[in-house]
């Protein structure tokens, strides 16, 4: 499907990124254009920020449990086989750390091209952007063209994009994901980045982004971080989607680990034997120390009874004397 124009995408509910976006109306909702609380009101529209901590996320419990459970070591190889196919939630593929990449040659403009190619594959889906982790390699790449098709648009590709700088006005905006097939739903983002990649040669470049593409970038540069769509979902949002997202677990098996991990269900099987492990130490230390004190009693009852004994030996001895004793002249 070709994405002719701005316009026309923003009419129709088919448009929607690889890991991006469709909008079902022509007017976005601006959420915020104050400026920042902690600046004045007149300070630069933009502000410097930490990369993918622009709004708060919605993890799901499960997702934080993991986080706690500290960097794995994966794989280094810039390995994949032709043609890539996009990985689905929940392949823990979508969650693990990715590399950031440090050889620029052939290999690495071959997977860019792979990854174009597998981006405009998904004519269903309309694809706008794509990120390496979806397609099961895990390096900090991604690539984009908003018109979704290689005879239209700029085609971007980005090599360990980092963040500058993100414009305070929010807009929510309908996002899909090709690793979400079929899920739509708002999600709550800046409406412009300033961004700064490295190119398929290794040359940095600075990119200013608004609007569709702004959006495209944001959402494939969470992929980079491990962050998926739904992460950044408000409540009401979320709910609405939570069917379809335990739909896509149970056809998976339900197995949603980052590689290394346990499933779920034996970490929680973990968790309930280590507070009986401690509930069970707990109370051996507190029968030794009930037998301990009631060892030093009987101690003291054994002690406390010579005593007596001796006292009363002492007592018959004094007897004996008296008894033996001389009348007094």
């Amino acid at each position: 499907m070709v994405l002719a124009s701005w316009a026309t995408r923003v009419a129709r509910r088919s448009l929607v990124g690889a890991s991006c976006c469709v909008q079902t109306s022509v007017h976005m909702r601006r959420l915020s254009v104050a400026a920042p609380a902690h600046g004045p009101a007149s300070c630069s529209p933009k502000r410097a920020v930490s990369q993918g901590h622009y709004l708060p996320l919605f993890v799901r419990p499960a997702a934080l449990f993991r986080a706690s459970l500290g960097e794995r070591t994966y794989s280094t190889a810039l390995e994949w086989k032709p043609p890539l196919k996009v990985i689905t939630y929940p392949d823990p593929r979508l969650r693990a750390p990715n590399r950031t990449i440090e050889t620029f040659d052939g290999t690495l403009e071959r997977l860019a091209s792979d990854m174009l190619d597998a981006m405009y594959q998904c004519v269903v889906h309309d694809g706008v952007g794509l990120a390496a982790p979806q397609v099961g390699v895990n390096v900090n790449m991604l690539v984009m063209n908003e018109a979704g098709t290689p005879e239209d648009g700029d085609e971007i590709v980005m090599v360990n994009p980092e963040i500058v700088e993100l414009e305070n006005d929010l807009e929510s905006f309908e996002e899909g994901c090709l690793s979400f097939p079929g899920i739509y739903a708002d999600v709550v983002r800046p409406s412009a980045v300033t961004v700064k990649a490295q190119d398929v040669a290794g040359v940095w470049k600075t990119h200013e982004l608004d609007g569709f593409k702004a959006r495209i970038f944001l959402h494939e540069m969470d992929h980079l971080q491990g962050i998926l769509f739904h992460d950044r979902m408000e409540e009401e949002a979320m709910h609405g989607i939570e069917p379809d997202l335990a739909a896509l677990e149970e056809a998976a098996g339900g197995d949603v680990r980052v590689p290394g991990e346990m499933p779920d269900v034996f970490l929680e099987k973990m968790i309930q034997a280590s507070h009986t492990l401690l509930n069970v130490t707990r109370e051996l230390k507190r029968n030794a120390m009930l037998n301990d004190f009631e060892s030093r009693n009987s101690q003291v009852d054994e002690e406390a009874a010579r005593l007596k004994a001796l006292i009363e030996e002492r007592k018959r001895e004094i007897k004996a004397l008296e008894a033996l004793a001389l009348p007094s002249i």
